[in-house]
């Protein structure tokens, strides 16, 4: 998509009066679970190592 094409259109939403346990209750839009997914991710991070030991092995 060209961002300067006449007919694209873009929304743009001011968070930052919101915090990021707010957001975590965002409906079940693509947004709202990519930011549920990455927010869980840094809750409960992985083992990086594991993953490369199981190949490993």
């Amino acid at each position: 998509m060209d961002a300067t094409a006449d007919d694209s259109q873009f929304d743009l939403v001011d968070l930052n009066a919101i915090s990021l346990a707010d957001l975590r209750g965002l409906d079940g839009s693509a947004f709202g679970q990519s930011l549920r997914r990455i927010l869980d991710d840094i809750d409960r991070p992985q083992d990086a190592v594991a993953g490369w030991n199981a190949a490993i092995g």
